[in-house]
Formats: C-alpha cells, sequence, structure tokens
C-alpha cells in the first residue's frame, strides 16, 4: 500500500487445518490455526505477531435447532515479545421459531493472561480483541419473517470484563418488500 508517497505495509496471513467426524446427529471438530499478523506505525497497534488457536468444539443437532460447545486456547507473542495466552469456552445455540423464524445466540466466557506488555495497553492483534485478565462476550438474534414480505429483526449484544465498563448494544429493524 502506497499512501502520500510512503509504502506502508499489512499483512494478514493464516492457515487452518480442521479435523471433523460425525456420529449420528453429533459433529465434532478440532482445529489448529497459524497466524502472522504484520503491520507498519501507520496503523493502529503496529506490531509483527504471530501465534496459534487450538478448537475443540461438539455439535449436537436436535431436529433442526442446534447446540455447540467449544473449547479453545490461543497463544500470541510479538517481536517486541509481548506475550498473550487466552482460554475460551464457547457455547452457541440455533433455534428455529415455527417455519418463519429462528433465534441464534452466542455466550464465550475467557480468562486470559499478559505479560511483557510494553504500553499500557496490549494491541487488539495480540489479545484477538479481548480485554482484561477475564470476560465474557455474548449475542442474542432474533430473525422472524412476519410475512412473505415483512421480516423483523432483533439484535442484542454485549462485552463485559474485569478491567472495562461493561457495553451492552441493542438493534431492531423491520424489513419490508414491495
Amino acid at each position: 500500500r502506497n499512501i502520500a508517497g510512503l509504502p506502508r505495509e499489512k499483512k494478514n496471513r493464516s492457515g487452518v487445518a480442521t479435523f471433523k467426524q460425525a456420529l449420528s446427529n453429533r459433529l465434532f471438530e478440532e482445529s489448529l490455526e497459524l497466524f502472522n499478523n504484520k503491520q507498519d506505525e501507520y496503523y493502529s497497534r503496529a506490531g509483527d505477531i504471530d501465534g496459534y488457536a487450538a478448537k475443540a468444539s461438539a455439535r449436537q443437532l436436535i431436529g433442526s435447532h442446534e447446540l455447540k460447545l467449544e473449547l479453545k486456547y490461543r497463544q500470541a507473542e510479538s517481536k517486541t515479545d509481548d506475550r498473550s495466552k487466552t482460554y475460551s469456552i464457547i457455547s452457541t445455540s440455533r433455534w428455529n421459531l415455527f417455519k418463519q423464524g429462528q433465534i441464534r445466540s452466542s455466550l464465550e466466557i475467557y480468562s486470559q493472561s499478559l505479560s511483557n506488555i510494553n504500553s499500557n495497553t496490549a494491541s487488539y492483534i495480540l489479545t484477538d480483541n479481548k480485554t482484561g485478565s477475564k470476560g465474557i462476550i455474548w449475542f442474542l438474534n432474533l430473525r422472524y419473517g412476519v410475512s412473505k414480505s415483512i421480516r423483523i429483526n432483533f439484535n442484542i449484544s454485549g462485552r463485559h470484563s474485569d478491567n472495562r465498563t461493561a457495553r451492552v448494544t441493542a438493534r431492531g429493524e423491520m424489513v419490508a418488500g414491495f
């Protein structure tokens, strides 16, 4: 990228290997992701960060509904020796409402340890956009078709951590086609 005659560098590389197994109406997945993010001082939170994330999940189908539980470990390190380790438990669900609607939800509880941080706050790339040493990220989404031409969408989400004020966001919309 060339901005104002100066070259600016931003590279994000990642590779993922995933293994999937099906057993009746249960699905199991294990994955390993390797990543490298590099961006210069022009961008917010410059740095060169390498790491990996390992995940294991189990998904249960109950008719047309779905429940999923995932365990995740993520480790990242910058070239200046900043380090983060994050442990997460993530629960997601999808419930169909009659034939015209769906409710989706997600809840992630995490614990994070940071070491050798050389500034007041750690880079969001280093921490996977998670703050503090523990926290919760959640959302609830409702999509419902009132008729063939009218649909209602409602979202509410939140982020809570031990070092920041909680943030809750809600959004609703009605979409009509004519």
